[in-house]
């Protein structure tokens, strides 16, 4: 039979009491913590549940506005809204047959720029959403009017090339009549303001930099913020 051991009363009530004021002190410093989680889970749910409903009708609406201009008729797209490249300002020339010859260089980009500069194109100096193009042009009109800003796109992005090819060859005045033109038509493409920057930069044209800065602060096209800094970095 194992042996019981008994403790004196006063240890034992003592023991208790410790006990007893441990858990009290846990459970005073505990409990306003477990309040403040529980308002901030209360806060969040009912935040949750609005940004929810906000949601629905956000997209209820959008649907709505997409059946709307679904139904819109189809309207002719005014001949004055497609952007017509100035060929006669561009530096065209005739190349020599050692340059034809090469797998790359201006006289490919100025011929490719060439050929596209004969498709219709269409750029938008406000970005515009499906739902306003459909309401605007309707929308059977759709696909054509985004090969359209395709086309667009594709010769800024030639123009750009063509220019690199003759800044690479040290034709600085020719690179920058291209795109000095490219972003006169609208062009968003960042790395175009950076290489006229550099034209600027080599032929010291301090005020020709400082109107692409003012160009850049007055535009919204995606990028803007890397050509600024990039303006900046080189005049710095």
């Amino acid at each position: 039979m194992k042996n019981i051991i008994f403790y004196p009363a006063f240890i034992t009530t003592t023991i208790q009491n410790v006990f007893q004021g441990t858990f009290v002190s846990i459970v005073s410093n505990i409990l306003p913590v477990l309040v403040i989680i529980a308002i901030i889970i209360i806060i969040v749910k009912l935040s949750n549940r609005k940004n929810n409903k906000d949601l629905r009708l956000k997209v209820g609406n959008m649907l709505n506005q997409d059946h709307a201009a679904n139904m819109a008729r189809s309207k002719n797209i005014n001949q004055e809204l497609f952007y017509i490249p100035n060929i006669s300002i561009l530096p065209i020339k005739n190349y020599e047959a050692d340059d034809k010859n090469k797998s790359t260089g201006p006289h490919l980009w100025q011929n490719k720029a060439l050929e596209q500069a004969n498709k219709k194109m269409l750029h938008f100096e406000k970005p515009m959403t499906n739902i306003e193009l459909k309401n605007m042009f309707g929308a059977a009109n759709l696909e054509q009017l985004a090969n359209y800003e395709e086309n667009f796109s594709n010769y800024m992005h030639t123009l750009r090339n063509w220019a690199k090819a003759l800044f690479d060859k040290g034709e600085l005045q020719d690179a920058q009549i291209i795109l000095e033109e490219s972003i006169s038509a609208g062009s968003e493409a960042s790395a175009n303001y950076s290489l006229l920057a550099d034209i600027y930069h080599k032929n010291n044209n301090t005020q020709g930099l400082q109107d692409l800065k003012v160009r850049l602060n007055n535009s919204s096209m995606p990028g803007k913020d890397i050509a600024y800094a990039y303006i900046n970095k080189i005049m710095s």
